[in-house]
């Protein structure tokens, strides 16, 4: 079906002839005939293409047996019903139960209309078809260049390196001794942020012996500072979650029930915050200091993510990461035992 002796011209073959040959009779004996309430003009049609596909079996027949000798099943099937079609069709002729003289030019303009347009939607289908495999063929061959770990890795080491050392004071979510650390420059008013900060969450749970989440956030007063998203999450940080038991844990629900509902008067209805002079001198300059990162770092846009200080490329996300972990750990490992040497020699 695939050989060379089975293609017509262009993307055409026979099976798609043949495919195309009984999709048009099925239409013909399914619709047309019953439509029209006459059958004898269109069988006398149908009995003349009936014996034009005589030649197609015949060869057919001829390159399995002296070409390619390789006999396909579905082929003799494919010319055992074309044969017994003729074969019928020269019997009703035969005895004048149709005749070739029965079609007028209504229905011979019909026929051909149908199987030229069978012909060209099964060949429209077949190409687009096509043209998604190849799609996807090249998508996947693209996939495999970028989830190659040394192309991550190249493309890391030629992106911008920013200081991401520890604050005193850092909203962190992990264990903070891993060898990777992600540092997210996020919004509160982000929808994207909300999409990578779970996908950085599960990174973290797929990976905790591995890696750890700095979020730093782009903050804006307002006038009423207190009253903003961004001072009322730190200063209930500050005041409930920092310094106390489970914090990593209590860091990413806060920051996950923020993102869930992104809704002002809900999340500080959830975390009440009624004691905020006590904390004002610390929010304050712990928003200044996500501030100057921020201006130190250039973001630009929300959410930027550094690995290790490495701005990740715009070509990645951190789902991508999934699988790229345990080889970005063993290069920064290397580097550290590099630094080490050039220390100590």
């Amino acid at each position: 079906m695939r050989s060379f002796g089975a293609r017509l011209f262009g993307n055409l073959t026979l099976s798609d002839a043949t495919a195309s040959y009984f999709l048009f009779q099925a239409l013909m004996f399914g619709l047309i005939i019953p439509l029209s309430g006459r059958a004898s003009p269109y069988y006398g049609i149908l009995g003349v293409l009936g014996l034009l596909a005589l030649p197609v079996v015949f060869f057919s027949l001829y390159y399995q047996a002296v070409q390619i000798k390789v006999w396909c099943r579905l082929c003799l099937v494919v010319d055992a019903i074309l044969l017994t079609q003729a074969g019928l069709f020269g019997y009703l002729y035969n005895y004048d139960i149709i005749s070739v003289g029965d079609a007028g030019w209504m229905a011979a303009a019909l026929t051909l209309l149908l199987l030229t347009t069978t012909c060209s939607g099964l060949m429209l289908v077949k190409n687009a078809f096509m043209q998604a495999a190849k799609v996807e063929q090249a998508e996947a061959a693209a996939n495999r260049i970028k989830y190659d770990p040394d192309t991550f890795l190249h493309m890391l080491r030629r992106q911008k390196r920013t200081d991401v050392a520890f604050f005193e004071q850092e909203m962190l979510i992990g264990n903070p001794k891993t060898p990777l650390t992600l540092t997210m420059a996020a919004s509160l008013s982000c929808g994207p942020c909300k999409l990578e900060f779970e996908q950085a969450a599960r990174l973290i749970a797929a990976y905790p012996d591995a890696v750890n989440l700095a979020v730093r956030l782009q903050i804006s007063s307002g006038n009423n500072k207190s009253q903003a998203p961004g001072i009322w999450l730190l200063g209930w940080w500050l005041q409930n979650i920092y310094g106390h038991t489970g914090e990593s844990a209590q860091t990413k629900n806060l920051l996950r029930d923020w993102y869930e509902s992104m809704d002002q008067k809900e999340f500080q209805k959830k975390y009440p915050l009624e004691t905020y002079d006590k904390v004002s001198g610390a929010v304050e300059k712990l928003k200044v200091r996500h501030s100057d990162w921020m201006d130190q770092a250039e973001i630009k846009a929300t959410p930027s993510f550094f690995i290790n200080g490495y701005l990740l490329s715009k070509q990645y996300r951190i789902i991508d990461m999934m699988n790229l972990v345990p080889d970005i750990i063993d290069y920064f490992e290397q580097q550290d035992i590099k630094q080490v040497t050039f220390m100590t020699g």
